[in-house]
């Protein structure tokens, strides 16, 4: 099984990083795949409703470049 865990504190070792992390070794003591993407560290514009993302139905059709395509190939 695989978990993707997306955190969007501001603080890269705050309270969500100290919670978590006793909950992904949890996740990866029973084999789970675990990737955990901070939304903080990351590039993302607001949507322009184009509807262009409509028209791929298996990856983001988005014609803005920022990281919500790599964030998508993890989630989907």
């Amino acid at each position: 099984m695989k978990f993707c865990i997306l955190t969007g504190s501001p603080r890269k070792d705050g309270n969500t990083s100290a919670l978590l992390t006793p909950f992904i070794a949890q996740l990866e003591e029973r084999g789970a795949g675990v990737t955990v993407i901070d939304l903080n560290q990351k590039e993302i514009n607001p949507c322009l409703s184009c509807y262009r993302c409509q028209d791929v139905p298996v990856e983001s059709g988005c014609p803005q470049k920022d990281d919500m395509g790599e964030i998508l190939s993890v989630v989907l």
